[in-house]
């Protein structure tokens, strides 16, 4: 036997418990139909059981509800057999999958997980990420033809002080090994095997003037300096700090300005 009054009390903690479910479940529900994005959840067989506005977008329905009632899938025959058999074996899905929206083809990250005895995803919408980054792709490519057809010496270091490009003049000016090069040797290495061909300006603390020049990965002004290299010649070097880190060299060959700036200096 037991006393009514704590049996009414377990029913109001119930409800209580219960009310506070429904209110977090009904928030995340209109979160996950408010984003912009397609969501779903299957059930244990895999059927389609719930998908959110952005799912029935993308498949072209009224609602999520009739999408699931009309089992209407995003993902082609080949890309809903790999998320199947994530799911029959209760493993995270997590790769890039192509789809048709609204006659055209676009490319998804997709996100699926175990839950419950079902599962649930969510795709992301990359297409105009990878036309942006196709473009800046071919925007580069342009851009280093480019500097490949010019006279002066170009050099790009990334902000890990990585060689990511040069130019021909400067394979040229410095005669470093194609081989090395291509290897994205550091500046800090570059410069090391130009100063042991005696290439670089002599100096009497190596280390401390290499330490000046490479405070350009820490500025943000372009900065000049001028090398006057054991075989007579005279470089003007730009330092330039790029937007995304790192800095780019440009090398002149100044020497017979030089030479005529002498010749009118003792005259």
């Amino acid at each position: 036997l037991r006393q009514v009054s704590g049996i009414k009390y377990e029913l109001a903690e119930l409800n209580r418990r219960y009310q506070q479910q429904a209110d977090e479940a009904a928030a995340m529900r209109a979160l996950i139909e408010a984003v912009g994005t397609p969501i779903w959840a299957r059930d244990e067989a895999g059927k389609l059981i719930f998908a959110n506005r952005s799912y029935a977008a993308a498949v072209d329905v009224r609602d999520g509800t009739e999408a699931a009632e009309r089992g209407i899938e995003l993902f082609d025959h080949a890309a809903r057999k790999e998320l199947q058999r994530a799911h029959e074996a209760s493993e995270i899905y997590s790769g890039r999958l192509p789809a048709i929206v609204a006659g055209e083809r676009h490319n998804f990250d997709v996100l699926a997980v175990p839950v419950g005895r079902g599962s649930a995803g969510i795709g992301i919408d990359v297409t105009e990420i990878e036309t942006l980054r196709a473009e800046l792709a071919h925007m580069i490519e342009a851009h280093r033809r480019t500097l490949d057809q010019l006279p002066t010496a170009v050099a790009i270091f990334s902000a890990g002080q990585r060689l990511t490009f040069c130019n021909a003049a400067y394979r040229s000016l410095w005669e470093l090994d194609a081989d090395f090069l291509e290897g994205q040797p550091t500046d800090s290495a570059i410069l090391d095997r130009l100063r042991a061909s005696r290439k670089l300006p002599e100096q009497l603390d190596f280390r401390q003037w290499r330490n000046q020049l490479f405070e350009a990965y820490r500025a943000l002004e372009p900065k000049e300096h001028w090398w006057h290299l054991p075989d007579g010649r005279a470089l003007r070097v730009v330092t330039t700090p790029n937007p995304e880190g790192g800095i780019t060299y440009v090398f002149d060959d100044e020497t017979e300005r030089h030479h005529d700036l002498a010749i009118v200096r003792r005259s």
